[in-house]
């Protein structure tokens, strides 16, 4: 959410896990330790809520990113269930580690959800502006001649 001089407003919310910014990847980074076990809310809507205190004096940018990056990984874990056997590494220079570790990427694609207070949704709501021609009664051109002389 974008909040304009809420000093009491929390930065950053995470249903689960804990969210920061960065430095190093120059964005926000949400850290969730472990996900649920089977059975066990996997299947569980997560939600990270950000609330940005934008000044008064700093101008709202006229576009908003539609869409975030997500990338995580699993250690420990295969999506497939998968149990490997054996490896082989033929023609290995230095002797191959005895030990498997599983590991799984994920990388998404998410569309952002953008909520603004009601006097922010007002700036950025489209004018519709009505560009028929209205003639003027007798009374509103007399009025405007006369503002225009009194100048």
């Amino acid at each position: 959410m974008l909040h304009r001089g809420d000093p009491l407003a929390a930065l950053m919310a995470a249903s689960v896990g804990v969210a920061k910014y960065e430095q190093a990847f120059h964005s926000i980074v949400w850290r969730i330790d472990q996900l649920p076990k089977r059975d066990q809310g996997a299947y569980k809507t997560h939600i990270f809520e950000c609330k940005l205190t934008v000044p008064s004096y700093d101008p709202m940018p006229e576009k908003f990113e539609p869409t975030a990056d997500v990338e995580y990984a699993m250690s420990q874990a295969f999506i497939s269930h998968c149990q490997i056997r054996s490896v082989a590494v033929p023609e290995a220079e230095e002797t191959p580690e005895k030990w498997i570790r599983p590991k799984s990427c994920f990388n998404y694609t998410l569309d952002i959800e953008y909520a603004f207070k009601e006097e922010e949704k007002k700036e950025f709501a489209p004018v519709e502006i009505d560009m028929k021609e209205q003639s003027m009664s007798q009374s509103e051109t007399e009025n405007n001649s006369h503002s225009d002389e009194s100048d």
